[in-house]
């Protein structure tokens, strides 16, 4: 993960980001447990689905829409990024995730840390900051 940008500096980006190091963390133990041929640490998953639907929902309402709202790009953009965020969830919750899976979402972290987060900080001015910190407050009001 990346730190040439700054953009940790800013408090809701700094959240996904410390989002991200626990999700792959988690997500890590399950690709190994299904690698191994063992039960699934239902602990890691317990942990992890809860962490996923309100980092997803966090990068949805907040970052995604305020880069499209700022004109950052348009409409359906990041529609991949936020199917992605499904097909992890899925995959957890059938009991399918395992090595290629993690790949895949270490690379959608990537693209979001290499892209999005450094582009937030082109795009997004005080005001933007505020609304992206309220989306992250009303995500965890609802969950």
């Amino acid at each position: 993960m990346c730190d040439h940008c700054g953009c940790r500096e800013y408090p809701p980006i700094a959240e996904l980001t410390a989002d991200h190091v626990v999700i792959l963390e988690l997500a890590g133990r399950l690709a190994a447990d299904a690698e191994a041929g063992r039960h699934v640490d239902v602990e890691a998953r317990d942990r992890l689905l809860p962490l996923l639907r309100s980092h997803a929902a966090k990068e949805e309402l907040g970052l995604y829409a305020l880069l499209i709202a700022q004109g950052e790009a348009e409409e359906g953009a990041y529609d991949h990024l936020e199917g992605e965020h499904r097909e992890v969830i899925d995959a957890i919750e059938a009991g399918r995730f395992g090595h290629l899976e993690h790949y895949a979402l270490q690379r959608h972290i990537e693209e979001e840390e290499e892209g999005l987060f450094t582009r937030s900080t082109f795009w997004f001015d005080g005001d933007t900051w505020d609304r992206m910190t309220e989306a992250h407050r009303r995500v965890d009001a609802a969950t």
